[in-house]
């Protein structure tokens, strides 16, 4: 079985900012769900952190790395660039190989984890997934996306009528 590997702000996403919590369910279906401890240990801090501890309950597997494949000062580079969660998914994402696909927000960490051959999506890739799976539609993705820009996620906010398979191919433009 095939892996999604969280990062924190994905798992804010589909946690409380988002209210995407019911579509963990249906991607744990199909793949294994998986975070890092450094990752629950962002999430699971006040105001929300009891929230966290149950969804990460829920819906995922807390997995330890178990060989860094990285020389010394690749990995120096990564821990100046990167925060902690991040690192720890990208660094277990290398660990785990082709079966992983890392879920992350930020553009710089998305960046840095595709240099690394990383096969990377985050949460928006995600809801596309959903649509394609029969899961969600497509307005129910344009309503998540609004309601996670009136969050503070950090996207463009879809343009009123634009469905969501021009709003995913707009990101995918330069």
């Amino acid at each position: 079985m095939h892996t999604l590997l969280f990062d924190t702000s994905a798992l804010f996403n589909f946690g409380h900012r988002g209210q995407l919590e019911a579509l963990l369910t249906e991607f744990g279906r199909c793949y294994r769900l998986v975070t890092t401890a450094e990752v629950k240990k962002e999430l699971c801090g006040p105001p929300r952190g009891q929230y966290y501890e149950k969804l990460l309950e829920a819906h995922l597997h807390i997995q330890k790395l178990k060989d860094v494949k990285l020389p010394i000062k690749e990995l120096q580079r990564l821990t100046r660039a990167l925060a902690s969660g991040e690192l720890s998914v990208v660094m277990l994402a290398l660990d785990l190989g082709d079966v992983a696909r890392v879920v992350i927000d930020e553009k710089s960490a998305r960046r840095e984890a595709t240099a690394l051959g990383i096969n990377v999506t985050g949460t928006i890739g995600l809801l596309k997934e959903a649509i394609d799976r029969g899961w969600r539609t497509d307005a129910e993705c344009v309503k998540a996306v609004r309601l996670l820009v009136e969050r503070k996620f950090r996207v463009r906010e879809p343009a009123p009528g634009e469905t969501f398979a021009a709003y995913f191919t707009s990101l995918s433009q330069p």
